[in-house]
């Protein structure tokens, strides 16, 4: 706007500024415009007039006027003047004669910071700061009533707050006092808002205004009011006598126009525009003097004015970015480098809970499309875990179990002690009917070592037409696991000689050598020692017991040859693996009291448990070859689940299976006929079921294994098996059937069968079963986890297991000893304490014993086919600490398992277990042997059937552990605490079940144009895609984040992947270097094709064999780096241009002349230097008059120039016998040239590349589509005026009605 008539009429009328004068009635164009004067221009001997000078400031500000309206509208802000709104504000209703103008100055907007006074003394503890008062002397807005209260308005800097009739006082001026008014606190405070606009420039009637900081009171009752909010433009004119007060409140305005250098004498007036913050109801029309800015609703400012038209900062931001995009793209400066954090809030106790995590990220600078984006200080961005989780129903999971060798006769004499509870028996180098039984040393000599039998299944039956001894014959599935061949027989050499071409060596039989000729055959034996001719592992090609040599050794034939051979120094150690083994069998009453036990043959006496190696299960068929042992990849009793991270608490064990072995009760058979009798024999039920119905042979082999345990010479443990038809004479089972018995019924299974003893008399007779049943429901195994106590002493007490104690005397400290820790599932070695003095350990242990952990290292019992006891193992540089006279004391952690089912994840997070610490991310990991040591197998995504090795001493553990390093004893049992046993999955087993899991996902984190990063979560899925970037975000990190996102202990994630984005800024120099090294890359790419191209290229002999190729040498004739230029007899010639070789050549300068004594030569003439046509001049124009001489130089002045002619014009010489120009490239392939001094007949063209040169003519550029805009005359670089496309020109083709061409042009 401009400015107000009431203004212009004053300048018109008062100080004679006719600029303002109307001059055309009918258009309003005022005379300043009409006239269009631009200067006043003064004149010497004449007055200055008064009106004169006034308009000239006029002229001057019509220019800017006009220059600013191009830009901005009346009310523009253009510098600062933003509008703050406080809605925390309070209204505090005071006393009349309270000074509200001592709290706040509205002049200079600024207010007290004031504290509650209290018996005239300040009470620190309550305070504010006021920002405005209301007044009754204060006008009230259109719409509005005159308030008829005074009240302070204030921002609480204190928790306290004023009370109604308290009284307040200056923070900094203590006389500045006031009071609020009695009543209730509600009805004389109030909440209240207020609205502030910060210094500034406003664009008002075509000047640039200074806006001062002003404050003012939207509403005392309401903190959520709703207004126009502007300025009120004052125009005022000021004179001597204005007693306007400025910043000072001790001067006027008019004061200031006094000239105190003319004693005070007045002078000009001033004309002054201010601006003034006001409000006016929403209601409210526009005012003539009011400039609305924004609008207050509900509490938030809305401006209503948009930016100025000129080109903002934003804009041109704007510009700045678009030029920098599209010439580099997006790129980073400084990266920004991640970190992955745990959550802030996470501990030892909830970091599992917490669902998320962050991402920390550097200071850095990037440029976004063309925006810098730059952060001064680190970034920290929250990402969720992958906690989504998926069904799997009714999935199968295969459980089998392998590691068997095929045996015959089978004999076991508590059929459940080995094939259901599991047991170690021994295992020999001989078959059982040649093992020596007498005693146990002479047993010992065939013993090799000891392996644990899990189950026997049937393999096999002979023919039921020839049965002959039909049980002995079959073969059966003798599960095996945990070989060790810790029995090896040592000695020394006694003598070694060589005959037939073979080595033989004496050894002596003394230390238990075998009985039997042959019986290590296959074996390996180790010869050794430090003074040992001969050192290394070879295999035992014969093997003669001492029974079949002179003298009292045994002699051991090598299948290798030895050049040097084995003396008396020299040790000898047998190695034998499962491939050496011919039986397993257990001495009747255990190698300590052997007792005698009778069978009748082929059965061996005195074995309580044994089984042959069958045939079919030796290398090629033969009794005597290499033992088998099958399916060594299932050696193991944990199942990895899929999918890697299962969601607690989801495995519906209640309709979970898998299949099992079970034992029935025995069965007592009273034989009441010659050959037959019915047996029943009853299994539990429950959870256990076997299929009902009448089973054939074939079937019931599948189902059952029944034993004979009569103890006598025909039973003790031997398999009777299955058949349809059994003849008289032999004992065989058949007509097996099952029923569903007890109450309630399922709760057992009885098996009715046809029992044939054939000759047997005995009366009565026992038998037993095994039988494959299906498990459904079954209770899971539990685990409970015992912390080691680190605080008082308990080895030494019955509460040593559950404080995860033991204690150890008589130590041995030699590097790799083995101390065992007594109980299975051992997670952590907390603490191990040395006492020097050799006395118990007792009371508190926190002090007054060295701390030696550092020197062991935890074995935790687990293995891939149970958990056995944990160990601690002797590291070296122990024995400079502990001494074999003092004691050991070993504090751990274990689980302690109840139960006899399988385990899992649950198994570890029940209420006890997670009171104790447990969590999900705690569950440990297992590093199988089975799939190497570096493989860790985790645990809560297993099924794992391992049986635990018994706690020591008692079923549960209850006794002290105390022990010296030489008592090896064990609780060797694998049994479920309470007398039951294991329950491992059969060969072939499938787990069905249902389970819940967690599923993967992957987010990206990009940087916004706004200089923000977002973070955008992808789909959760078993194979996740990274999602897109949203909106025009530059993408900056990928996260792949796994199920459930495990942490540690302060929420730190440990397998989260994180990748970034590289966005390299290149200047010139930068590019230029790429682009030297890419035509380097090239150079050598192209001689390595070559080199290949070579290789490649057949090159046969006279036999059109292909020939051998090796010491390729490539030249690609570029330069001179793989010619040995240096060579005296070097003389070829490179064609550097065209990577082409030749010959070496000579130039020779040849002077043509021409011969005009040949009768040949005619019609020529020598001009100069060259040769021409004969011609004749003529006259082609002339001038044969003039009008008059003109002189060129009439000053006669002139410069002279010299002129030479050369004869001959031009030199036809050039040297033949110099080195060839070339251009260096110091270092490079062309130096070796330079400096080899070579002749120019070396460098093929050089007559033209260094002496005339060349012309290169660039291919010409391709046709552009040019359509001129109705009809194409260029389409696809074909030219149409030219007849592309069949058409002899464009018109021709529009002629034809444009048809579709051949392709769509990109327009």
């Amino acid at each position: 706007m401009a400015l107000s008539n009431t203004t212009q009429n004053a300048l018109r009328t008062e100080y004679f500024d006719d600029f303002y004068e109307v001059a055309n009635t009918a258009t309003g164009l005022l005379r300043g415009q009409d006239f269009d004067f631009h200067r006043i221009l003064f004149r010497p001997r004449y007055g200055v007039q008064s009106r004169e000078l006034t308009q000239l400031q006029t002229l001057l500000q019509a220019q800017m006027e006009r220059l600013g309206t191009a830009q901005f509208r009346d009310g523009d802000r253009i510098l600062g003047a933003q509008l703050t709104i406080d809605t925390a504000a309070i209204s505090g209703q005071v006393t009349p004669s309270t000074n509200l103008q001592s709290f706040f100055d509205r002049t200079n907007n600024s207010g007290l910071y004031v504290y509650a006074r209290v018996a005239g003394v300040a009470d620190y503890t309550t305070a504010a700061h006021i920002t405005q008062y209301v007044s009754i002397d204060d006008a009230a807005i259109s719409g509005e009533s005159q308030t008829t209260n005074n009240y302070l308005i204030f921002k609480y800097t204190s928790t306290n707050l004023f009370g109604a009739g308290g009284s307040i006082q200056g923070r900094d001026d203590d006389t500045v006092t006031g009071t609020f008014a009695a009543g209730a606190n509600t009805t004389v405070f109030h909440n209240a808002s207020t609205i502030s606009i910060d210094e500034g420039v406003m664009f008002v009637s075509g000047l640039y205004v200074r806006v001062r900081p002003q404050t003012i009171v939207l509403d005392a009752f309401d903190n959520a009011p709703s207004y126009r909010i502007g300025v009120v433009v004052n125009e005022e004119f000021l004179d001597e006598l204005s007693e306007v007060i400025g910043a000072d409140p001790d001067v006027t305005v008019g004061e200031t126009l006094l000239d105190e250098a003319n004693r005070g004498a007045v002078g000009a007036h001033r004309f002054r525009i201010s601006l003034t913050l006001a409000k006016r109801s929403i209601e409210s029309s526009a005012d003539t003097n009011f400039i609305e800015i924004a609008r207050v609703i509900d509490g938030q400012v809305i401006y209503t004015r948009a930016n100025p038209k000129f080109i903002t900062a934003e804009e041109l931001k704007q510009t700045l970015a678009r030029r920098t995009y599209d010439e580099s793209g997006s790129y980073i400066l400084r990266p920004f480098i991640p970190v992955i954090d745990g959550n802030p809030n996470a501990n030892t106790s909830n970091s599992e809970d917490l669902t998320n995590f962050r991402l920390s990220l550097s200071s850095g600078k990037a440029y976004v499309r063309g925006f810098e984006v730059e952060s001064l200080a680190p970034i920290r961005l929250t990402i969720d875990k992958a906690r989504d989780t998926e069904s799997a129903n009714n999935r199968s999971l295969a459980a089998a179990v392998g590691n068997y060798v095929l045996a015959t006769r089978v004999l076991a004499d508590i059929p459940n002690t080995y094939f259901v509870g599991l047991n170690t028996v021994d295992i020999h180098c001989l078959n059982t009917a040649t093992i020596n039984t007498a005693s146990n040393d002479v047993y010992q000599h065939s013993k090799v070592g000891t392996a644990k039998v899990r189950m026997v299944e049937t393999e096999s039956v002979p023919s039921e037409l020839a049965i002959g001894d039909f049980a002995n014959s079959s073969v059966y599935k003798l599960f095996v696991y945990d070989w060790n061949f810790a029995n090896t027989l040592t000695g020394t050499v006694v003598d070694a000689d060589i005959v037939n071409g073979q080595v033989h060596i004496k050894v002596p039989v003394a230390n238990g050598t075998p009985d039997v000729s042959s019986a290590i055959v296959g074996a390996s034996v180790i010869l050794e020692g430090a003074s040992s001719p001969v050192t290394g592992t070879f295999t035992i090609d014969q093997y003669l017991a001492e029974n079949d040599v002179p003298g009292a050794y045994a002699n051991i034939v090598l299948k290798e040859y030895l050049t040097v051979l084995p003396t008396t120094s020299t040790t000898f150690r047998l190695l034998f693996q499962p491939k050496d083994v011919d039986s397993f069998t257990l001495l009747s009453g255990g190698l300590a009291a052997p007792t005698s036990l009778s069978l009748n043959a082929p059965y061996t006496n005195n074995l309580a448990f044994q089984a042959d190696v069958a045939p079919s299960g030796k290398t090629d068929g033969t009794p005597t070859g290499p033992t088998i042992v099958f399916d060594t990849n299932d050696n193991k009793l944990f199942y990895q689940i899929p999918e890697q991270f299962i969601d607690a608490g989801t495995i519906d064990i209640a309709n979970a299976e898998f299949s099992t072995w079970i034992s029935s009760t025995n069965a007592t058979v009273s034989l009441t006929s010659a050959n037959t009798n019915t047996t029943i024999l009853t299994f539990t039920g429950g959870a256990f079921s076997i299929p009902e119905g009448t089973f054939s042979a074939s079937a019931a082999r599948d189902y059952f294994l029944v034993f004979d345990i009569t103890a006598d010479a025909v039973g003790r443990g031997q398999v009777i098996q299955i058949a349809d038809s059994v003849p008289a004479d032999q004992r065989a089972i058949s007509d097996v059937s099952v029923a569903a018995s007890g109450s309630p019924v399922g709760s057992q299974y009885t098996v009715t069968l046809t029992y044939h003893h054939g000759s047997t008399t005995s009366n009565p007779r026992t038998l037993v079963a095994i039988a494959k049943s299906l498990v459904t429901g079954q209770s899971i195994r539990t685990k409970t986890y015992v912390v080691g106590n680190t605080s008082v002493a308990q080895a030494n007490t019955t509460t040593a297991l559950t404080a995860g104690q033991v204690e150890y005397h008589t130590l041995n400290v030699a590097t790799g000893f083995a101390y065992s820790l007594r109980t299975h599932d051992v997670t952590k070695l907390r603490k191990v304490l040395y006492n020097s003095s050799n006395t118990a350990f007792a009371g508190s242990i926190t002090s007054g014993y060295t701390d030696v952990t550092t020197y062991f290292t935890l074995d935790t019992g687990q293995r891939d086919n149970s958990y056995d006891y944990g160990r601690a193992i002797v590291k070296a540089s122990a024995s400079s600490v502990i001494a074999p006279t003092g004691r050991l004391l070993f504090i751990f952690d274990h689980f302690m398992h109840s139960g006899r089912g399988y385990i899992t994840l649950d198994s570890y997070l029940s209420n006890q277990n997670i009171d104790k610490g447990m969590t999900y991310d705690d569950i440990p990991y297992y590093r199988s042997v089975k799939f190497g040591s570096a493989v860790s197998v985790s645990l809560r995504s297993v099924l794992d059937f391992r049986p635990a090795q018994g706690h020591y001493g008692a079923a549960n553990g209850n006794v002290a552990l105390v022990f010296a390093s030489t008592d090896n004893s064990a609780n060797t049992s694998y049994a479920v605490s309470d007398g039951t046993t294991y329950l491992i999955p059969v060969s072939d087993d499938i787990w069905n079940g249902s389970y819940d899991y967690y599923l993967g996902r992957r987010d990206v984190i990009s940087l916004g144009t706004d200089g923000e990063f977002h973070v955008t979560k992808g789909q959760s899925s078993r194979t996740p895609k990274t999602p897109q970037v949203e909106g025009s975000g530059l993408l900056m990190f990928e996260l792949s984040i796994p199920p459930y996102t495990l942490v540690n202990d302060i929420g730190v994630p440990s397998s989260v992947v994180l990748k970034s984005y590289d966005y390299k800024r290149y200047t010139m120099n930068d590019l230029s270097r790429i682009e030297n090294r890419v035509s380097r890359l090239e150079y050598y790419n192209a001689i390595t094709q070559l080199e290949q191209n070579t290789l490649n290229q057949s090159e046969t002999d006279a036999d059109n064999q292909e020939r051998f190729k090796n010491g390729i040498l490539v030249d690609a004739f570029t330069d001179g780096t793989v010619a040995d230029l240096a060579r005296g007899d070097f003389a070829a010639s490179l064609d550097t241009r065209n990577h082409q070789l030749y010959p070496s050549y000579r130039t020779f300068a040849m002077q043509f002349a021409t011969d005009y004594a040949d009768s040949t030569t005619s019609g020529v003439k020598i001009v100069g230097d060259m040769v021409v046509p004969t011609y004749e001049v003529t006259d082609f124009i002339t001038q044969p008059t003039a009008t008059h001489a003109v002189s060129v130089n009439p000053f006669d002045i002139g410069a002279f120039y010299g002129k030479i002619q050369l004869s001959p014009a031009v030199d036809t010489w050039k040297s033949t016998d110099t080195r060839p120009a070339q251009v260096v490239d110091l270092g490079g392939p062309s130096q070796a040239w330079v400096d080899s001094f070579l002749p120019a007949y070396t460098n093929w063209g050089e007559w033209q590349t260094t002496w005339t040169g060349y012309t290169t003519i660039p291919d010409p550029p391709p046709a552009q589509d040019e359509y001129n805009g109705q009809e194409w005359r260029i389409f696809n670089g074909q030219d149409l005026k030219a007849g592309a496309y069949g058409y002899k020109d464009w018109e021709e083709w529009i002629a034809d009605g444009s048809p579709a061409l051949p392709s769509t042009a990109p327009y």
